[in-house]
């Protein structure tokens, strides 16, 4: 096919990703954001990003608290650790899993990334696995 021209995808979410560019209106271009940050969170943001090599990996711990810092809202994350969790942290359904892990960058070309997770059953057959 890609010696024909026809474009192929690994994953359907990457064919999903491209055609939503192409359907979306294009966006005006922003010029100036002005982000407000305290020296405390600034020195913080500072000492993380210090602490990893350059171009190394960054922990998600460290992700989140660098975009709290910059005021970036994210979606709520929770750590499922052991079986048990599943049912104490009070997940809302349906959900995603993603693998956490220093070794795996792409988690989605390890089929480290799981949608429309609907109930508690289905995630812990996910997480014995």
């Amino acid at each position: 096919m890609l010696q024909a021209g026809i474009p192929t995808f690994d994953y359907p979410e990457k064919l999903v990703r491209i055609m939503n560019y192409i359907r979306q209106p294009k966006i005006r271009e922003i010029k100036d954001i002005i982000i407000s940050i305290n020296s405390q969170g600034l020195k913080t943001a500072k000492n993380i990003i210090n602490s990893y090599k350059q171009g190394g990996y960054m922990n998600i711990d460290d992700c989140f608290k660098l975009l709290d810092i910059y005021g970036i809202n994210m979606v709520k994350s929770k750590y499922i650790q052991t079986a048990n969790d599943i049912y104490s942290l009070m997940l809302n359904y349906p959900l995603v899993a993603k693998i956490d892990h220093d070794n795996i960058i792409h988690k989605s070309d390890v089929g480290g990334v799981i949608l429309n997770i609907q109930n508690s059953q289905e995630l812990l057959n996910l997480f014995n696995k």
